[in-house]
C-alpha cells in the first residue's frame, strides 16, 4: 500500500527546509533499483532515500525518498505511486 507520509514535519526546521518534500513507498523485493535508477536520471534537484523496512519474500520493504523540489516529488508520485 502506498500512502503519502510528510515525517520531515518531525525534524529540526533547518533540515525540514532543505527536504520540504517526501514520499513513503511500499515495494516488493526487486523493485527498489529501477526507482533508484529512474531518480538518477529523471530528476532535476537533489533527493535521498532512506530504508525504513526492509523486504523479505512475503513483505514489500517501506522506503522514504526526500526531495527538494515540488517539481520532483510529483513526477516521482506520478511514475511510482
Amino acid at each position: 500500500m502506498n500512502q503519502m507520509l510528510t515525517p520531515v514535519e518531525d525534524l529540526d526546521p533547518a533540515i525540514r527546509d532543505y527536504w520540504p518534500y517526501s514520499q513513503t513507498v511500499d515495494k516488493p523485493w526487486g523493485h527498489l533499483e529501477p526507482m533508484l535508477n529512474w531518480c538518477k536520471c529523471q530528476l532535476e534537484h537533489e533527493w535521498r532515500w532512506q530504508l525504513l523496512v526492509s523486504s523479505d519474500g512475503n513483505l514489500p520493504g517501506r522506503y522514504i525518498f526526500y526531495f527538494q523540489s515540488d517539481k520532483d516529488h510529483t513526477a516521482f508520485m506520478l511514475k511510482w505511486c
